[in-house]
């Protein structure tokens, strides 16, 4: 359970970072983002009701590929000490 805390805190200072960055200067991005995030949110409650190993496999799935994200990034801003400290 403290593992899903830490990526849901880990996931809001991602949010947090870009917003500050002026990727949310346009209304249409700031209400697709929260309300994807509200939907995955449920879905993936309800899918932990259906089956708990598989929704910890995909949140483990996509916690790789931000990583994978987060490392080409840094290979090309290396000097991004934030995003380096976030990742």
């Amino acid at each position: 359970m403290m593992a899903h805390f830490y990526q849901a805190i880990n996931k809001n200072e991602h949010l947090e970072e870009i917003d500050s960055r002026s990727r949310n200067r346009y209304w249409i991005d700031r209400f697709l983002a929260k309300h994807l995030v509200f939907f995955y949110l449920w879905v993936m409650a309800f899918y932990y009701l259906i089956s708990s190993s598989n929704e910890h496999d995909i949140n483990i799935k996509i916690e790789e590929h931000a990583y994978e994200t987060y490392s080409k990034y840094l290979t090309v801003n290396p000097n991004d000490q934030r995003i380096r400290k976030i990742a």
